[in-house]
């Protein structure tokens, strides 16, 4: 407001010279005259409208700035909105299926009470290559006789519908173990007794280097029946 009193007082105090200027000029100047006399006119005006207007213009920009950071959904830009939706994504939390009590591997035993908690969703599981069901908890296997897992290597999967289905291919968990024969194996044979070797034993023998042509030798044995022969005859009883 002070700026453009000042430039109105500058044109008032600029009139008379202007005049005086435009009566002494000679007629083939005039024209030049009038004009330099509209331009300062011109830039004078300017100078005090647009001091003005910047302090007005200075004004509404400040209540603009204002209404600006007031506004919640102005301050947001595209890529602000973008990171807080991928942010949003990066929080989801993917379901799980923890399981608990399961056999060890390896086991004789043929059965299992495998048992389950989910963070959310229905629950399906299957053993080994069967069609998955509603599982129950425990999931209770080879409770019977009749029912009794089979020596070899099973499998059961679980799978979390959280409302759009299950895939066979991928379950959400798995546990594989391998049931091992329970016969024990056949006892090693026992040591075969030491053996002992049949024994004869002489008596009443001849001594050697004698005079007489005859013998009557005794014997005894350990076992067995004795055969005897002299030199080179047929072996007797």
């Amino acid at each position: 407001m002070a700026k453009l009193l000042r430039s109105t007082t500058a044109l008032v105090q600029l009139l008379p010279l202007v005049s005086t200027k435009l009566i002494s000029t000679r007629p083939h100047q005039l024209s030049r005259s009038i004009g330099f006399g509209l331009t300062y006119l011109s830039l004078a005006v300017l100078a005090a409208c647009g001091g003005g207007g910047a302090e007005t213009g200075g004004e509404s920009a400040g209540v603009s700035s204002a209404g600006v950071s007031a506004s919640p959904e102005a301050s947001s830009s595209p890529d602000q909105t973008a990171l807080s939706a991928r942010t949003t994504a990066t929080a989801t939390t993917k379901p799980t299926i923890v399981l608990g009590n399961l056999p060890t591997n390896p086991t004789t035993s043929t059965s299992a009470s495998i048992t389950y908690t989910a963070s959310s969703g229905t629950v399906y599981c299957r053993l080994d290559s069967y069609l998955p069901i509603a599982c129950p908890k425990p999931f209770v296997l080879g409770a019977t006789t009749a029912s009794a897992l089979s020596v070899g290597s099973h499998k059961v999967d679980y799978f979390l519908d959280t409302g759009a289905g299950i895939d066979l291919a991928n379950p959400t968990a798995t546990y594989t173990w391998t049931i091992q024969s329970a016969t024990a194996p056949a006892p090693a044979p026992a040591p075969a007794p030491a053996t002992t070797t049949p024994t004869v034993t002489l008596s009443n023998l001849p001594s050697n280097h004698t005079t007489s042509t005859s013998a009557s030798i005794s014997n005894t044995t350990t076992s067995g029946k004795i055969y005897c022969r002299l030199d080179s005859y047929t072996p007797v009883a």
